[in-house]
């Protein structure tokens, strides 16, 4: 269970432990990853892959569900987080709460910034949708 797919929904990575709260998607494991903590010890996930979740969610909700991520995650492991980019596409979907853009992720990483674990923590704009966070080396 050291790479994780959250709210991996009915595709989930092949070789990823499925993590979701939908009780009809390919998860691993039913689980409000909103409100309730990964089932992983403290740095014992080498990746994180997480797809087109973030924009579903309350600020409350992500940065509960960041934290666990940054709890989670060994150092120099990957976070990979996708998602619908500003107002490009947001709307199509009744359930998408807000656009995004990639200065909203500054508030995280000045805290990873912070942390003895995080000490360089990147955010990088790949394509118009898909937002990776990694720590560098």
């Amino acid at each position: 269970m050291n790479r994780l797919d959250i709210g991996c929904g009915v595709q989930k990575k092949p070789d990823y432990y499925g993590i979701d709260k939908n009780i009809y998607s390919d998860a691993d494991l039913i689980l409000d990853f909103t409100k309730e903590p990964l089932p992983n010890e403290d740095n014992s996930v080498d990746h994180i892959h997480c797809a087109d979740v973030i924009e579903h969610m309350t600020y409350k909700e992500m940065i509960f569900l960041f934290n666990e991520i940054y709890r989670v995650l060994r150092p120099y492991a990957e976070a990979t987080i996708n998602t619908v980019y500003g107002m490009d596409g947001w709307t199509r979907h009744p359930n998408h709460l807000r656009p995004i853009f990639e200065n909203q992720f500054n508030y995280f990483t000045v805290e990873a910034l912070k942390s003895p674990t995080f000490n360089n923590m990147s955010i990088r704009r790949y394509k118009s949708s898909i937002y990776g966070i990694k720590q560098s080396k």
